[in-house]
């Protein structure tokens, strides 16, 4: 869903459990795992009024693409059995609610995100009322709003490299979808 959405707050909590810089589930258990990966991250955007995604993005070093492709689906799904924890929650909610209010520190920024408000019919203090939203969220108010806007089998997973070498291995993640290969 978009910004107006009512769980929009909630999923910015998940996002920021799963893809804060270094400390988030993504960045922290990818490179646990391999030991290859920078920066990952997660966070939500809305790219047409009303409709949201939420985008993890990174870079991953050396021959592990696809395996790390299927660890990030792994995270992803977690939630959606086990949920996100009370400290883990607790963490999102006070970092968002020290970071947000950074986003109005110069002119030239408030006064683009104040047109990007307009443009999506927000009032101009939706940053208060989402602050105040993300104040009273529950974790089981975010993970109910995580389990009922996300899905695994409905991620697009994107792999930029060499085709030949990694078509194989992510045919096989992919499936039972078809793999797209694009060419530059």
């Amino acid at each position: 869903p978009g910004r107006g959405h009512p769980t929009w707050s909630a999923l910015q909590v998940a996002a920021r459990i799963l893809g804060a810089p270094l400390t988030g589930r993504l960045d922290a258990q990818v490179r646990e795992r391999s030991g290859s990966s920078y920066t990952l991250q997660a966070g939500l955007t809305q790219l047409i009024p009303g409709n949201g995604l939420m985008l993890v993005t990174g870079a991953v070093d050396g021959p592990t693409p696809p395996d790390t492709l299927a660890t990030i689906k792994d995270i992803l799904a977690a939630p959606l059995r086990d949920g996100f924890t009370p400290d883990e929650h607790a963490a999102a909610a006070a970092a968002l609610a020290g970071m947000l209010p950074l986003a109005y520190e110069t002119p030239a920024t408030l006064a683009a995100i104040t047109a990007d408000l307009a443009a999506c019919s927000l009032a101009p203090d939706y940053l208060d009322v989402l602050l105040e939203d993300i104040a009273g969220l529950t974790p089981e108010v975010v993970n109910g709003a995580y389990k009922s806007h996300l899905s695994p089998d409905q991620l697009t997973l994107i792999a930029v490299g060499d085709a030949d070498v990694l078509a194989g291995p992510l045919q096989e993640l992919a499936a039972p979808a078809s793999l797209r290969v694009i060419s530059a």
